[in-house]
């Protein structure tokens, strides 16, 4: 009985749809919140070229496992990244040349599979200095 009298209310607590602020049909699921279709699904990603600074230090370090064979662990590169000043005890790189450890280490993977396959890792460094292709965006 409690629930057919909670039925036969006038008050529904059924989501309403409008037209609203975001310019599609929004889901209003309680009367201070608003979902816009669409809202749960995954936004797009940037995907940017990495600069030749972050390159050049990048493949230094490689380099630098390569010789000594102690390779750097990719979150230690990330850090170094973060912290690294130059002369003028200002920062080499900006926040937004930060790079993830997951990035860097992707990196290296690219670069030790390019030196596997030609053997010198001179050509390498040289193909990736190569100008990039217009159709990506920065």
């Amino acid at each position: 009985m409690r629930y057919a009298n909670m039925l036969s209310r006038e008050e529904s607590t059924l989501p309403q749809v409008s037209g609203n602020t975001c310019g599609q049909h929004c889901i209003l699921a309680e009367p201070t919140t608003e979902l816009c279709l669409g809202w749960a699904l995954k936004s797009g990603r940037k995907h940017t070229r990495f600069s030749n600074k972050q390159k050049e230090f990048l493949i230094k370090r490689f380099e630098h496992g390569e010789v000594t064979g102690n390779k750097d662990d990719p979150s230690r590169v990330a850090k170094q990244m973060r912290c690294l000043k130059n002369e003028n005890n200002e920062r080499v790189f900006s926040a937004r040349d930060y790079l993830t450890p997951q990035q860097i280490g992707s990196f290296f993977s690219r670069l030790s599979a390019k030196k596997r396959a030609n053997g010198d890792l001179e050509e390498i460094t040289d193909d990736l200095e190569a100008p990039a292709d217009s159709g990506v965006s920065r």
